[in-house]
């Protein structure tokens, strides 16, 4: 009949696909009879997962010369890790410390930069003070703008304190000291201790007191090559 042929067609046309790719193995799963062959066909195409020995050979086989392990170790007992592979880091060995003097008292580390020692404590008040940049500038400057300098304190060539000491009377009522990183200026009852913006030149700096407005003016050149 009809239906029957059709049947019969089915299976022969199922049959001559099967016969024909016998290399492919079927989407069924392995425990069908029908697929066992396909499953042998793929095992012995497929390799192999590499073994922990196969890793550690390959390990030996990329490792340098110098950094093989010496003869009678073994080798299987090593931890393989990604970084075992290629040739290991290098680690730079420090540069051993200058020797030192056996005659030094202190070591010149030890000792403080007198800018930063810190003065005990002290009760007096804080004068009232006021800080300016000076700059050097000619008529070009002024006028014109001939030239590259600009307003701000990296063109600048000193720094002017004008501290206000009222109770002092004369000149030697005040003392002075200045460093390249600090200023200090007291009197009998008010006391001014300051750490400079800049470095300044302070063996060329220069210091002018005027009695009438009790004003003590500072004025230190300004160290530009070491801004």
């Amino acid at each position: 009949s009809a239906r029957g042929s059709g049947r019969h067609r089915h299976a022969s046309h199922h049959g001559e696909t099967t016969a024909s790719r016998p290399d492919l193995p079927s989407p069924l799963t392995r425990s069908s009879p029908r697929t066992e062959a396909g499953w042998q066909a793929c095992e012995a195409a497929c390799p192999a997962a590499p073994t922990m020995a196969d890793l550690v050979a390959l390990s030996d086989l990329l490792r340098p010369p110098e950094e093989s392990q010496a003869p009678g170790s073994s080798s299987s007992s090593a931890i393989v890790t990604p970084g075992s592979f290629g040739a290991p880091n290098k680690v730079k060995q420090a540069a051993a410390a200058p020797a030192r003097d056996p005659k030094e008292i202190w070591d010149p580390e030890e000792v403080e930069l007198e800018d930063l020692i810190v003065a005990p404590r002290d009760d007096r008040p804080v004068p009232d003070f006021d800080m300016y940049y000076k700059q050097d500038v000619d008529s070009g400057d002024v006028f014109l703008g001939t030239s590259d300098k600009t307003p701000g304190s990296q063109d600048c060539t000193h720094i002017v304190y004008k501290i206000k000491f009222p109770s002092a009377a004369r000149v030697s009522d005040l003392d002075l000291d200045v460093k390249k990183r600090r200023l200090i200026a007291e009197s009998r009852d008010t006391r001014l201790d300051t750490f400079l913006p800049m470095p300044v030149d302070h063996e060329n700096g220069h210091a002018k007191w005027d009695g009438a407005k009790k004003l003590l003016t500072v004025t230190l050149p300004i160290l530009l090559d070491e801004l």
